[in-house]
This record gives C-alpha cells, structure tokens and sequence, in this order.
C-alpha cells in the first residue's frame, strides 16, 4: 500500500502527481519527483520514490483516510484499515500519529467506547484501569486479543489504554474502534458505595454481594468509526 505523510508527502502516478498539501490531497496534471511510503502487510514501511501506477493510496496525516483516484476525481473513505497487519518495521512511527489521530477523533465522540485488537506483544499486558472502564486479554495462537470498553465520561482512561497497546505492540494483526463487544452489566451502572462492614448491617441484615463480571467476548468488528 502507498502511503503519503507530511514527511513523505508526493506519489507520481504516470504523468500526473498527487501533492500532500496540510491533510488534504491535491492532483496536480504534471510529473513530479517521488517520496511516499511502501506499507508492506506484515513486513514493515519502507520510503520510495519510483512511478506508480496504482489509484488507491492512503493518507496518514491527521485521521487515516483511503483515496481513490478515479478520472482525476478523488474519492475519501475511513482508512483505520492502514493498521491491520501493521508491523513495526522499517519507519512505522512516520504512521502512529494518524492512528493517535483516529483515537483521539473517536473518543472525544464515543459515550461507551470500545476497541478491539488482536496483536503480538513482547509480554502480556499487564494495565491498570479504574472504574468504568475494562480490558480484557485473551491468549490467541499469534499473540493476544485485546477488548477495551470505557463507560461515560471515562474517555480519556480509555484512549490511553489503546494507545499504550499500540506502544507496546510489535505486530498488529486486527484493529478497530466502534466495535461491537459484550461488556459487563456492572460498567453500565452508576458507581456504588462500599458495602458497610458487617458491624453496621444491624439484625437480620446480610451484606451486599457485588455480580461477578461475565467475561468479554470477541466483538463483531464491523462496526468501525
């Protein structure tokens, strides 16, 4: 896949060119000199200069988009897509700001917020959250699937958890924010006081039991910001 970036930021296409200007792509009707990103599912992001031919590249400044280049005209669709099979290798960091981007994008909309990730890291992630939030790993085959789910108002708990997974990641497999998940009963209900010790709980009185949290389910990932 063809990425532009601030940094590496003209894909020659023939004789036309596609100029990076801020966030926005611009065509422009005359050859240019390459410098644009090879993103290679599995191997890593590399820097290019030759002529392309391919009408679909990606743009990771800002949000991460999808264009399509078709009879001149451009075509902007969502592009979170840039980071399945995403490997730290080579310049990935030229792209974490468009994937900061997104989630910052997203949890400044979200009320229940959720992430899904499937990805490989040097040791289990071991992450402490408060009330209202809740992240769940499960041990796969190729690594770990990972669930985030953040109640209202704990936005910025939630955005820095999926952050720190993609820090911490070598190699992510899926991803996806707005994903459909089988959260806890508990994270939808308003914080409750400390059962009273059983001193103060009177005659006939038993102490209250908290419901055990179900555990998370592999969400549907369909459903993407």
């Amino acid at each position: 896949m063809y990425v532009l970036t601030p940094r590496f930021n003209t894909l020659p296409l023939g004789e036309m060119c596609v100029k990076l200007v801020g966030e926005v792509p611009v065509v422009l009707n005359e050859p240019c000199q390459g410098r644009y990103l090879v993103l290679k599912r599995g191997e890593g992001v590399y820097p290019e200069s030759a002529s392309v031919e391919e009408s679909v590249f990606y743009v990771a400044a800002g949000y991460p988009k999808r264009v399509e280049l078709n009879d001149g005209a451009l075509a902007v669709s969502d592009g979170l897509g840039l980071f399945r099979g995403f490997a730290k290798r080579g310049v990935w960091w030229e792209l974490a700001r468009a994937f900061n981007a997104a989630l910052a994008v997203y949890a400044s909309r979200c009320i229940y917020c959720t992430a899904y990730m499937e990805a490989v890291f040097k040791s289990r992630p071991r992450l402490q959250v408060g009330n209202g939030v809740v992240a769940s790993f499960e041990k796969t085959q190729v690594g770990y699937r990972a669930v985030v789910v953040s109640g209202p108002g704990r936005s910025d708990v939630f955005k820095w958890v999926v952050e720190t997974l993609f820090r911490i990641s070598t190699y992510i497999h899926e991803v996806a924010l707005g994903a459909t998940v089988d959260a806890p009963l508990s994270l939808y209900l308003p914080p409750t006081r400390p059962a009273p010790a059983e001193g103060w709980l009177g005659a006939g009185r038993r102490p209250l039991i908290a419901t055990p949290q179900r555990t998370l389910s592999a969400p549907n990932t369909t459903a993407v910001l």
